[in-house]
């Protein structure tokens, strides 16, 4: 009896005489081979999943592969991996070949690999943020909200505050002394979400230094308060200190337009009314004397 030898994927095939070795479909595979297994000895691709019979049956020790444990083997199932996308499905770039496709860069076909996204190309969460990204800045790639912020890791890229955290593990991004998750929606309408906003209520007074405080009690915090102290003048109108008395208008409820302290180290570096009744004049005429006096 003539042996022949065939070779398939490294597993020595016997066929016992020069009769039974065909390969009817010219696919690699003998036709012995494919009637042990199941396969379609007139087609290369027995489960027409655009892989051919030769790259998924793969024998080793014996047996050919079952990518994923199901009891069905690749060469006959129609989702190699079980991950609930066809085989045929898995072909991203659209060639015919599913063998080259590997969308996370993992090195495993994506047809095989159950966690398509879980390589350096990959984006395990959906995030919007690829694994190595995350890997490089040290935000966790399993989690969408690394700093639990309620913003999405894709969505904190660079580091707004320049304190040297990135946005992505900073819990307050902007610095404004209010932490982002408290910081919702875009409160001025200007583009910026609040929580990389410097001026919340874009008023013109920074949040960090208006604060969480309520001063006119409407609920309402004054980084959030257009018109922080009730007064019926918004505060962006109210930027200045006009009656120096160390509280900022958009917060003083009981500014005296035509009254200014007296002290000089009050008046140094404030801006200070000069109509009502001349008081401001009075002002300055009094701080000349006062560093003539000293001379």
């Amino acid at each position: 009896m003539t042996l022949r030898l065939a070779i398939v994927f490294g597993l020595f095939a016997f066929a016992p005489s020069a009769a039974l070795a065909y390969d009817t479909d010219g696919d690699g595979v003998l036709d012995e081979v494919e009637r042990l297994w199941g396969l379609d000895i007139y087609s290369g691709d027995s489960d027409g999943d655009s892989v051919g019979d030769l790259h998924e049956l793969e024998l080793r020790d014996g047996l050919p592969r079952d990518t994923d444990a199901d009891e069905v083997i690749d060469a006959l199932d129609p989702d190699d991996d079980g991950d609930g996308i066809p085989t045929i499905d898995e072909d991203r770039d659209g060639d015919g070949n599913p063998l080259n496709d590997d969308c996370d860069g993992d090195g495993i076909p994506d047809f095989r690999d159950f966690r398509d996204h879980d390589g350096p190309l990959g984006d395990i969460d959906e995030d919007g943020l690829g694994n190595a990204a995350e890997a490089e800045l040290g935000s966790d790639p399993t989690n969408p909200d690394t700093d639990g912020d309620g913003r999405w890791d894709g969505e904190e890229l660079g580091d707004t505050d320049g304190d040297g955290i990135p946005d992505v593990l900073d819990e307050d991004d902007d610095g404004d002394g209010v932490l982002s998750i408290d910081e919702h929606g875009d409160t001025d309408g200007d583009g910026l979400p609040d929580a990389i906003d410097p001026d919340d209520d874009g008023d013109g007074v920074p949040t960090a230094e208006e604060g969480t405080g309520d001063r006119d009690g409407d609920g309402t915090p004054n980084y959030l308060d257009g018109d922080a102290d009730g007064d019926g003048i918004p505060d962006v109108e109210e930027a200045n200190d006009v009656d120096c008395d160390g509280l900022d208008d958009y917060l003083d409820l009981e500014v005296q337009h035509s009254e200014c302290a007296w002290d000089e180290s009050v008046i140094a570096g404030r801006t200070c009314s000069v109509g009502g009744g001349g008081g401001g004049w009075l002002a300055l005429v009094a701080l000349a004397w006062i560093r003539r006096e000293r001379r």
